[in-house]
């Protein structure tokens, strides 16, 4: 009996939970209530019956989790700069507490919790795991392995509802109490997990850190896949730090174990952050055909968060192309996913890329809410960067409604956190918006000197075709 337990746990909880970039297997919300339901009357059975009873109830309870999660769909591929590791089926120790009288009751209420919150997981419902991951944090105070699973799958729900903070301090916690833990896998997936948190919360050097020490411990082991998934998020961090060659050298790098591993999640991933790489080096045709190949894996494979982040920068691409319409388009295609699976970054990301269009297109009230209301989702998941990007948005919006000095104060409040963050692309381009700013004043000299200060730091991080547009502009403001 006690062997039949063991194999029916490891039929249903081994096959292919691998570590991904944002999402496992997605599965419909009734299969994670049903499990609940088992478990609550799992206990009630514990203490009414007898012990010969109770184990023929386990059996009978186990078969059932087994048929409820039998029906499984492709993996699930994230958006970029996600939490990177998952962690695999349920912990050995607890499978063999299972097989134990004394500790059975006990394993089998901490691996059905794990299961009932991982279900919800998988079905993105993050923000209904969350509670369920925290029961199992706490109920396995005195197991430092189990305890460290269900902190792992509490900061990647954290991660994905925007609450970077929980999401990091869940991680930190792992890492913490890492001398009590003797598998280097947990470890290393706190430590690329916790790279991720800080890379969103614009923290580049403690996240370059961490995810360095996830590199390192991969290669380490062998775990060619986790090492695959940390090559990818160091490159989305040099995109971040506009160091490009760096970011493409990672990110092909990471490609190229995706596709000899036969990973098809981390191919799609890696192809959409390379487009990343070609938009920001302004080849958009690329950009928009690595794009498209990445958005066409996510569909196949049912991957909702990669379905919008792909739909979200496609629209940037057309944008650029000054094809309005199909930038709002892909926009709203994406916004209404973000709201849906509940990624508030994502919907902040979709209201500012809406506010530029509608910018562009002269609907100046329009565009102020759009970027007034991301403003608002930025502060209040702590999101810095994307704070500042809302902020030097609102600044041209206000120069074009004639309101000058607010246009001014909202570079001046983005440039200040773009320098705070280290995030260059963005300092340029404030200061190209504030020599805007003071053309419109008619303080000529000083939007002359932004002028050449944006041209030079676009030039510092290699962008030197951006610091051209504003030749033209020069020559005219200094014959003013």
């Amino acid at each position: 009996m006690e062997f039949t337990l063991f194999l029916i746990f490891l039929i249903f909880t081994a096959p292919v939970f691998l570590v991904f970039l944002y999402g496992l297997f997605p599965a419909h919300i009734l299969l994670s209530t049903s499990v609940v339901v088992f478990l609550t009357v799992l206990a009630i059975i514990a203490k009414l019956i007898s012990e010969k009873q109770k184990k023929q109830k386990y059996e009978g309870i186990l078969s059932g989790l087994e048929k409820l999660v039998s029906k499984k769909s492709e993996i699930e591929l994230p958006k970029p700069g996600a939490p990177a590791e998952v962690l695999d089926g349920v912990p050995e120790k607890l499978l063999k507490e299972i097989e134990i009288p004394e500790t059975k009751e006990k394993a089998i209420t901490i691996a059905g919790l794990l299961l009932a919150g991982r279900k919800l997981y998988e079905s993105e419902k993050f923000r209904e795991a969350i509670p369920v991951f925290k029961e199992g944090v706490r109920i396995t105070e005195d197991d430092p392995v189990s305890h460290a699973v269900f902190l792992n799958y509490l900061g990647l729900s954290h991660y994905f509802v925007s609450e970077f903070h929980d999401a990091r301090n869940a991680f930190g916690e792992i890492l913490r109490d890492k001398e009590k833990i003797d598998d280097v896998t947990i470890i290393a997936a706190a430590s690329g997990n916790l790279g991720s948190a800080y890379f969103s919360l614009s923290e580049y050097e403690k996240a370059r850190e961490h995810h360095e020490a996830a590199l390192k411990i991969h290669r380490k082991i062998g775990n060619r896949l986790g090492e695959a998934q940390t090559l990818g998020n160091l490159g989305l961090l040099f995109i971040d730090l506009c160091e490009y060659e760096k970011a493409q050298e990672h990110l092909e790098a990471a490609l190229k174990i995706a596709r000899e591993i036969g990973n098809r999640l981390g191919e799609a991933q890696d192809l959409g952050n390379l487009g990343l790489v070609c938009f920001s080096l302004g080849e958009y045709e690329k950009a928009r055909g690595q794009l498209e190949a990445s958005l066409k894996i996510a569909r196949e494979i049912g991957s909702r968060l990669s379905e919008a982040n792909n739909l979200m920068n496609l629209g940037n691409v057309y944008s650029c192309l000054q094809e309005y319409d199909k930038a709002i388009e892909h926009y709203e295609e994406s916004l209404k996913i973000f709201r849906e699976i509940g990624s508030r970054l994502g919907e902040a990301q979709g209201l500012g890329n809406l506010g530029i269009v509608y910018g562009n297109l002269g609907k100046y009230e329009k565009a102020r809410e759009h970027h007034e209301a991301s403003l608002k989702i930025h502060r209040e998941i702590g999101n810095r960067l994307g704070e500042a990007q809302a902020l030097g948005n609102l600044g041209p919006v206000y120069a074009n409604l004639g309101e000058c000095e607010k246009a001014r104060e909202h570079h001046e409040a983005s440039l200040k956190i773009h320098r705070e963050i280290g995030y260059r692309l963005g300092e340029a381009q404030d200061l190209a918006g504030l020599g805007l700013v003071y053309t419109a004043l008619g303080e000529y000299e000083k939007a002359v000197s932004y002028f050449e200060q944006a041209k030079a730091k676009f030039a510092e991080i290699g962008l030197e075709h951006e610091g051209k547009k504003y030749d033209e502009l020069i020559r005219e403001v200094e014959k003013k």
